[in-house]
């Protein structure tokens, strides 16, 4: 039998900072780099590109490269990554309450 088809997706948030990623990725439409580093207190920028990186590989955000001078990259959920986000919502709005 294969490992559990969840499993990996606890993985990736239990990590550090996955859940502040999510969280302000789900308040907007898509967000720039920069705009994450600047949201998230403490958070190098080596940890979100691997942050980014493994979310893209397993489809839960799309990163869009635009055509614009400087070049510009912004991040976005994907269905599979909003519907993520509701699964962790209840739990977190239980532990800020206790």
């Amino acid at each position: 039998m294969g490992a559990c088809p969840l499993s990996s997706h606890i993985e990736l948030v239990s990590k550090k900072w996955s859940l502040q990623l999510l969280k302000i990725l789900a308040a907007d439409y898509s967000k720039r780099f920069n705009e994450m580093i600047k949201s998230i207190e403490g958070i190098t920028p080596r940890i979100l590109s691997q942050r980014l990186a493994e979310m893209e590989r397993m489809g839960i955000i799309s990163k869009k490269k635009l055509n614009e001078a400087p070049p510009r990259v912004e991040y976005s959920l994907t269905k599979k990554g909003r519907e993520l986000t509701q699964c962790y919502r209840p739990g977190v709005t239980h532990i800020i309450k206790s």
